[in-house]
């Protein structure tokens, strides 16, 4: 994450949000679980980072 440099949306965002719903909502067999080798990774390359997940992220911020 870094801290959002301009204000306003991203022209692309909500198609690719509208396009994803009407395949998830179109196609739900397709979804799946995360593999649990990323997620063995994952937890591997956070371990020791200490996150409450309900904490509030100060300032703008994109992703």
């Amino acid at each position: 994450m870094h801290p959002a440099e301009e204000e306003g949306t991203d022209p692309a965002l909500g198609p690719f949000l509208d396009l994803l719903a009407r395949d998830i909502a179109t196609r739900p067999d397709t979804l799946a679980a995360l593999p649990r080798a990323p997620d063995a990774r994952i937890k591997r390359l956070t371990a020791g980072v200490n996150v409450n997940p309900e904490d509030s992220i100060e300032g703008d911020v994109a992703l």
